[in-house]
């Protein structure tokens, strides 16, 4: 048995589908002891949730050189066991922010966001299911915000000083061939059917940019895609003048999600819209903005039990509306509702188990990292919570 803590002060709205005893749990919050108040709150920040041999990895801490808890490193790499009911940490990483889990090939991945080291060489880690294995061997990697392994190839999306790269390994991440895409950081992957294309920093400024690069295995380099831009990445949508970038992205055998936001507060992310991309042909892509009822902004995207996940939140009197949608791509009605919580601050991850058990990770924002408040942090930043349905 789950041992429940059922908060009164929250409402929780069922979908539909949902029996009328369900409940939100609060299950703790784990970074409480390493981040336990003040400007340190904002780096309980709950970046990502990643699912991986039924524990739930949990992403905190704060890689921005500046506002609330500036540089908030090294980060505990602390998971929920689904199985005994308990947080546990496993590991510490050499990072100011562990922003990113990805899993691939029964492997988890962590990237080294931004090391407390010297800047001559960056990390990642991995972990096969025992113990983590760290790597710090990726040279002048100031930030790895991304990994994708395709083949035996394992590539790093990187930041270096004043340019971005692709940095590629065959041996496991022992050693790397660098390929250059100007200047710029490479902040994401986006994977299709075995195609793998690096995305950086769209300028509404800069129309003629080119942001996003195919990689081509065949040449063993990676091919501009001037047809990929602002314009066709992101349809029906009002972009301001601010740096985009892609900073989520979910695949299917048929269609990737992927989520888009301003950069923020250094190199954190203000979401704007989610959007799906089928490519028809290597050189043909369909792209449309996925349908959320009005006034919910997209925080995070899974893909389980073949079905897409959406989690998004909308600001109310009280504080926010979180929800999950589940759609498919290029649909053109609004995707479906399967459960939602009003919550003091907003849901910013989120996670899915087979059991039909939703894990939440509770975040908040600052608008402006050199003119912030204390009431921006809400206490609540860091609490895990779940539902099942």
């Amino acid at each position: 048995m789950y041992i429940r803590k059922t908060l009164a002060a929250c409402t929780l709205f069922l979908a539909t589908q949902a029996s009328a005893n369900e409940q939100l749990e609060f299950l703790g919050t784990p970074y409480m002891d390493t981040y336990p108040g003040g400007d340190q709150t904002y780096a309980r920040n709950v970046w990502d949730m990643q699912l991986f041999n039924d524990r739930i990895y949990i992403g905190a801490g704060n890689s921005s050189n500046s506002g609330p808890a500036a540089n908030a490193g090294r980060v505990p790499v602390i998971y929920y066991s689904i199985t005994e009911n308990k947080f546990v940490h496993e590991y510490t990483a050499a990072e100011e922010q562990l922003d990113k889990f990805k899993e691939q090939d029964s492997i988890l991945f962590l990237p080294g966001h931004d090391a407390t080291q010297k800047w001559t060489l960056g990390n990642i880690y991995y972990n096969t299911g025992s113990d983590w294995v760290k790597k710090r061997t990726l040279p002048e990697a100031l930030h790895v915000y991304d990994i994708a392994v395709i083949g035996n190839q394992v590539f790093a999306a990187v930041g270096l000083n004043g340019s971005g790269a692709v940095y590629i390994s065959e041996d496991n991440g022992n050693t790397w061939s660098s390929h250059s895409l100007g200047s710029g950081r490479v902040y994401s992957f986006i994977t299709f059917r075995g195609q793998l294309f690096a995305t950086r920093t769209f300028r509404t400024d800069s129309p003629d940019k080119v942001s996003v690069y195919k990689w081509n295995n065949i040449y063993s380099s990676f091919e501009p895609r001037p047809d990929l831009n602002t314009s066709s990445l992101f349809p029906s949508t009002i972009i301001g003048s601010d740096s985009v970038k892609i900073f989520n992205s979910e695949t299917s055998d048929n269609s990737t999600i992927y989520l888009a936001g301003y950069k923020h507060n250094d190199h954190q992310n203000k979401p704007i819209s989610a959007y799906s991309i089928t490519m028809k042909t290597e050189s043909s892509a369909t792209v449309d903005k996925v349908k959320l009822p009005v006034g919910y902004t997209p925080r995070d995207v899974i893909y389980r039990d073949n079905q897409f996940y959406i989690l998004a939140t909308d600001k109310t009197e009280s504080g926010y509306s979180n929800a999950v949608f589940a759609g498919s791509p290029g649909q053109k009605s609004s995707w479906r509702q399967v459960v939602q919580f009003n919550y003091p601050s907003f849901s910013r991850s989120f996670e899915k188990t087979s059991n039909g058990c939703f894990y939440f990770g509770i975040g908040s924002e600052i608008e402006s990292s050199s003119n912030w408040s204390f009431d921006e942090l809400k206490s609540e930043t860091g609490n895990i919570m779940r539902i099942c349905i």
